[in-house]
């Protein structure tokens, strides 16, 4: 019985595979190994239409290259920097000069356009026989180039004293320029 039911378990197997192989003409079954395989197919001759009348297979090809001219995707304008240099109305400095008879100290203001304003110039003188201040002040007008010395003061300078001159201008009301000289 057993061998009975092997036999009839194969037939019913054989009965499978023969009705699988057993399509419309318009379908085509591929089984690809690899590329000989698939380079297999394109052998189809007028005589041999391949696939059971299933169009032969194009060959594989690789994706067209294209060349196409750089173009630029936007224009780009390289511009320097441009470093403005703001140019002062004034220069002020304090001028320290030695004389016979201790120190000199003088205000100068230096106009590079044409100003007018005021100054103030404080001196301060601090040593063994105590301190003492010195100030002095006033307004000015100044052409364009010119170098105007605003006043002139001179003290004793005893050794191991020390001083400290502050001078700060002014023009439209606000403070324009600052030097100190110890």
């Amino acid at each position: 019985m057993t061998s009975r039911i092997h036999l009839f378990s194969a037939a019913l197997l054989l009965a499978g595979c023969s009705s699988a192989a057993q399509v419309s003409p318009d379908t085509a079954i591929i089984a690809q190994d690899g590329l000989q395989t698939a380079n297999g197919f394109d052998s189809a001759s007028p005589d041999n239409p391949g696939l059971d009348g299933a169009p032969p297979l194009a060959p594989v090809l690789a994706p067209p290259v294209v060349a196409f001219a750089p173009v630029p995707l936007a224009t780009v304008a390289v511009v320097k920097p441009v470093v403005v240099k703001r140019v002062q109305k004034l220069t002020c400095d304090i001028e320290v000069a030695r004389t016979l008879r201790g120190i000199r100290v003088t205000p100068i203001v230096n106009a590079n356009l044409s100003l007018s304003g005021d100054f103030s110039l404080t001196i301060t003188k601090g040593g063994a026989d105590g301190s003492s201040d010195i100030s002095q002040g006033g307004e000015f007008d100044a052409r364009r180039g010119e170098r105007v010395e605003l006043s002139s003061s001179e003290f004793s300078l005893e050794r191991g004293a020390r001083f400290r001159a502050v001078l700060k201008v002014r023009a439209g009301g606000n403070e324009v320029c600052r030097d100190v000289r110890s």
